[in-house]
């Protein structure tokens, strides 16, 4: 009997410890196609559940957002290829699964200045010509801690927002409104028509930022703030180009993609 435990002893560290069904098929589904059999890095097939050094590696990896990759142009999928509530879902059974021992690291709380640009010159390049785009994004950006909003940051954030947004507004005022792509028309006279013109008038230019409507509480809160913007500047425009300042330098765009949610920050 003890030789048979003595046996099992020595064999226990070679026997492999699968990691848990969902956890394995999560990884399968974000992270194999990339790291498969020609990687050095082969997660098709996933680390034994004993070690710990590479699941941590995992963690923070996908904690921080650098795994998966993003592209630095594209469209906003490519340069945000992991939905922040699956990445938010992978880290919870990451976490289950490594236990209290291995906190994670750090969640980032704000996009990069660099992915922010990336952002405003998508918006900017369907209306505005390549050489008005780069001078508006030569303003400069201060840098910012990841975990923190600076300051400077955040001031020189808001005028590159406002400078993109009048700029757009701008442009968008040049063409007949059907013609443009964001700008509505000049407001009804009829007040039983303002709500449906509020909402349309917002509804290109969130989805061209978010890539997805607003939901519907969002949207009538939006509408109320536009009607605000609009009654204090006494220009239905220039209330118009607040809101496009409101969606570009607020914090649901800072943290949207950065891999924490956003009522967690605001």
């Amino acid at each position: 009997m003890r030789s048979l435990l003595a046996l099992l002893a020595l064999l226990a560290p070679a026997l492999a410890v699968a990691a848990p069904p969902r956890l394995h098929a999560m990884l399968q589904k974000h992270c194999a196609r990339c790291h498969d059999g020609d990687e050095a890095f082969d997660l098709k097939r996933p680390p034994d559940a004993s070690d710990e050094r590479t699941w941590v590696k995992i963690q923070r990896a996908v904690v921080d957002a650098r795994m998966p990759p993003a592209k630095q142009e594209g469209t906003i999928a490519e340069r945000f290829p992991m939905d922040p509530a699956d990445r938010a879902e992978l880290v919870a059974e990451l976490e289950q699964f490594l236990g209290a021992t291995h906190p994670p690291a750090p969640r980032p709380i704000h996009l990069s200045g660099k992915a922010w640009r990336g952002i405003v010159r998508e918006i900017l390049s369907q209306v505005l010509t390549p050489d008005a785009t780069r001078a508006i994004l030569r303003r400069p950006l201060a840098d910012s801690a990841p975990d923190r909003i600076d300051p400077v940051f955040a001031d020189d954030l808001e005028q590159l927002a406002i400078a993109a947004c009048r700029a757009l507004t701008k442009a968008e005022l040049a063409h007949p409104a059907r013609a443009r792509h964001f700008l509505p028309d000049a407001p009804p006279q009829r007040p039983r028509e303002l709500d449906r013109w509020r909402r349309d008038g917002l509804r290109a230019l969130y989805l061209a930022i978010f890539h997805a409507p607003a939901p519907a509480a969002e949207e009538e809160r939006d509408q109320r703030l536009f009607a605000d913007y609009v009654r204090l500047a006494k220009r239905w425009d220039e209330g118009w180009t607040a809101m496009c300042t409101t969606y570009l330098s607020g914090p649901k765009l800072l943290y949207l993609y950065a891999g924490a949610g956003q009522d967690d920050h605001e």
